[in-house]
């Protein structure tokens, strides 16, 4: 059975990994070169990020969609909701 002490020490580290990992950043300035900042819908601070890859929502992100891909809507509600997401190209509106 494993301590309490080694257990939390564990997360410690763990944690540790993660914020090396993911950079933090209020936009795009902060990122390193060719990464963008993606803030969640309610957050206050984001995670520096590289291109979004297919089927990744860009709906809330200044985030650019990976090479051969745009963000285009992919999905209109009765009440009209709309998803975003990066995809291949096709007869669509494109928003950027």
């Amino acid at each position: 059975m494993l301590s309490k002490s080694f257990l939390l020490q564990a997360l410690v580290v763990m944690t540790l990994m993660v914020s090396i990992h993911c950079l933090l950043c209020n936009n795009d300035g902060d990122c390193p070169t060719n990464e963008c900042c993606v803030i969640g819908l309610l957050a206050d601070q984001g995670v520096c990020n590289d291109l979004l890859p297919k089927g990744t929502s860009c709906k809330n992100t200044h985030c650019p969609c990976g090479p051969n891909l745009v963000c285009r809507i992919t999905d209109v509600g009765p009440h009209g909701h709309y998803s975003k997401d990066c995809a291949v190209p096709e007869n669509s509106t494109l928003l950027h």
